[in-house]
């Protein structure tokens, strides 16, 4: 569904208020994109990821990504065709890889990879041009124009819908009751969605008999952190 879509199905759901008693912008709106926001960022979609490449610069191990996201999940070295290595403050504060210059530590090629504040951090600096790929979490965009869609599945734009008419109440329409009866419609009706990343293991794994497998497999909807399947 567009934005325009789910102004319609919200407005229905609300009892079909004129657009000058409750406007589309900033109104409605406001409510989608903060159902919206919450979906996104509560429940795992494919969607939600995408991957990013730069080259790399000599003797530059830092890299910023704010603009393009607050979370990564992994990081390769394509030229030479390795994955590297998380770390964490602890690697960091071993050695003093801010010095300038430094000459504790040797460019050569990266092993290590730590997301720190703004920037993604190579350790050790390179010592040429290698190309890095990494796999991140889509930052979460409001939806403006008419025509703007959720980049979350079509199937949970109904959610989208259901969420922001409890939103609404629970704000604006100033109707506690109806606030609760819809955010209990959206917790049943989210319960049961498919977790995409165990559907598709699922279609992998059909013909092959592995019933500990299909046993272990969750069927239910449940928020980010729960369950995560390694990333590729």
């Amino acid at each position: 569904m567009q934005l325009s879509d789910l102004r319609s199905r919200l407005r229905s759901r609300i009892g079909n208020p004129s657009t000058t008693d409750v406007p589309d912008t900033p109104n409605l709106d406001q409510h989608i994109n903060d159902a919206y926001q919450e979906i996104l960022n509560k429940y795992k979609f494919k969607r939600r990821r995408a991957r990013a490449r730069f080259t790399t610069v000599i003797g530059t191990d830092k890299y910023n990504v704010s603009s393009l996201t607050d979370v990564i999940y992994k990081a390769w070295d394509r030229t030479n065709g390795r994955e590297l290595e998380y770390v964490g403050t602890n690697v960091l504060s071993k050695r003093d890889y801010n010095a300038t210059p430094n000459a504790l530590v040797q460019n050569s090629k990266p092993e290590k990879w730590a997301h720190i504040e703004t920037y993604l951090q190579l350790l050790p600096p390179p010592d040429g041009a290698y190309v890095i790929e990494f796999v991140y979490k889509v930052t979460y965009a409001a939806l403006v124009s008419a025509t703007d869609v959720p980049v979350v599945p079509t199937p949970w734009h109904r959610g989208i819908a259901i969420l922001a008419a409890a939103l609404y109440y629970d704000d604006e329409g100033g109707d506690p009751v109806k606030a609760t009866y819809h955010q209990n419609k959206f917790d049943k009706w989210v319960s049961d969605q498919p977790v995409e990343e165990h559907e598709q293991t699922e279609a992998i794994d059909s013909g092959v008999e592995v019933p500990a497998l299909a046993a272990q497999m969750p069927s239910t909807r449940k928020p980010d952190g729960v369950w995560w399947d390694i990333l590729p």
